[in-house]
């Protein structure tokens, strides 16, 4: 039963990672590379070049260090959301552990690295949390 809940999770996890993941590469896709004729051949933010290929017409990615620092920030955001959920899982699964275990050692000790696993995965989203404003701190000099 135990293996059939951590395979469920696990499958859900992953399948949701994935799904944003190609989400994401889908729309990047866009029609970048597109065959074209003339300029109304391509889509808004793209125009026609030289040899027939819609291109982007300014370059992608920030412009200035205060969009690196956002784009840094929005990253750590998001793995901090995503280690608090995981740590909060598992914080869940070592409770009920410790209630069903009735006192015998293997399943106390296997609740108890759950509960140790939880504590490094809230660190580490402690630390992707404050992680933008230490890249601030090196690059300001503040």
């Amino acid at each position: 039963m135990r293996n059939t809940v951590f395979k469920t999770l696990l499958v859900a996890t992953v399948a949701i990672f994935l799904f944003g993941l190609l989400g994401s590469v889908a729309y990047a896709v866009g029609d970048i590379g597109a065959l074209c004729d003339g300029p109304s051949d391509c889509n808004e933010p793209y125009s026609c070049d030289e040899g027939g290929f819609c291109t982007a017409i300014h370059p992608e990615g920030p412009g200035t260090p205060g969009e690196v620092l956002h784009i840094i920030a929005n990253i750590g955001d998001w793995v901090f959301g995503i280690f608090i959920a995981i740590s909060v899982i598992y914080i869940v699964m070592a409770a009920f552990q410790f209630v069903t275990g009735e006192g015998k050692p293997d399943k106390i000790t296997e609740a108890r690295m759950k509960l140790l696993y939880a504590m490094i995965g809230i660190a580490i989203a402690l630390f992707a949390g404050a992680f933008d404003d230490i890249i601030r701190s090196i690059i300001l000099n503040t």
